[in-house]
């Protein structure tokens, strides 16, 4: 069974940081923002987001090529940059991306990482952990 071709992004709000003297001119001419993460309650305000991926060969009418965990985090690292430069003027900004995993039936022994393992499916991952990211799962920003 292939993995399904999806990366999970996680974008989180942010606060404007106070900056003064050389940082200010630099953002001024460069346009970036100095920018800190929102913390409410003691947790980041994030959303999960998922994207799915196409290989443009398959666009172009070629095989593409499996989506493999390899090709899943190059992917997210891509699209996270493309995230925050087509955002700009969000306060939300990319933190974390996530790739399908593996869901895997033992077998008949019981044992993990064995020859009679098989993979049955494949989980997107959560947000975060609960007790340091409040998400809204599956929103628009």
């Amino acid at each position: 069974m292939m993995m399904d071709p999806v990366v999970v992004l996680i974008v989180c709000k942010t606060l404007l940081a106070p900056v003064e003297g050389v940082a200010l001119e630099n953002e001024k001419i460069t346009h970036h923002q100095s920018r800190e993460w929102a913390i409410e309650d003691g947790k980041m305000q994030c959303r999960r987001l998922e994207v799915g991926v196409i290989d443009i060969k398959e666009v172009k009418g070629m095989k593409g090529q499996p989506f493999t965990n390899e090709r899943c985090n190059y992917a997210s690292i891509m699209l996270g940059a493309q995230w925050n430069a087509s955002h700009q003027n969000s306060k939300y900004r990319y933190w974390r991306t996530a790739c399908p995993v593996k869901i895997v039936d033992v077998g008949p022994d019981g044992e993990p990482d064995t020859d009679d393992d098989r993979i049955v499916g494949w989980k997107l991952p959560e947000c975060g952990s609960r007790a340091t990211v409040h998400c809204e799962v599956d929103s628009e920003i």
